[in-house]
């Protein structure tokens, strides 16, 4: 198997998705190592800037993989990188079945056109982005 070694997120979001017209969701998993396994598109936008999400579909190919960790990475045809609160809340239920499943998720990454936000840098560390003290 020929692996990808991934040094950080910046590595995954490329400039393909930051074109799309559709808002689409893709993750990235990754071996102990942080190398790529694989990557894969889990969902497509039915409107411009929507897309339904089910956390267990996300880490679907990251358990097929017996992945270690994963990165998701999702457009905003709008062109803001900004996170809505839906973006917020769905991290923090990523992060949170990731623990469960012992898939660390890495990063979430808001792509557009050539510009991304990473979701783990902006917020510092993985916290309840929702909750104030």
């Amino acid at each position: 198997m020929a692996y990808i070694a991934l040094s950080h997120s910046n590595s995954v979001a490329g400039n393909i998705m930051g074109h799309l017209e559709q808002e689409e969701l893709h993750s990235v998993s990754l071996d102990s190592r942080s190398r790529i396994i694989s990557e894969g598109m889990i969902y497509k936008g039915t409107s411009v800037n929507s897309v339904n999400i089910r956390v267990g579909e996300i880490f679907r190919r990251a358990i097929r993989d017996n992945a270690a960790s994963i990165i998701i990475a999702h457009n905003h045809p709008s062109g803001d990188s900004s996170p809505s609160l839906e973006d917020l809340s769905v991290t923090q239920e990523v992060v949170k079945a990731g623990k469960l499943l012992q898939v660390e998720t890495l990063d979430h990454l808001i792509i557009t056109g050539t510009i991304y936000t990473g979701l783990k840098a902006r917020l510092g560390v993985w916290v309840n982005p929702l909750v104030r003290s």
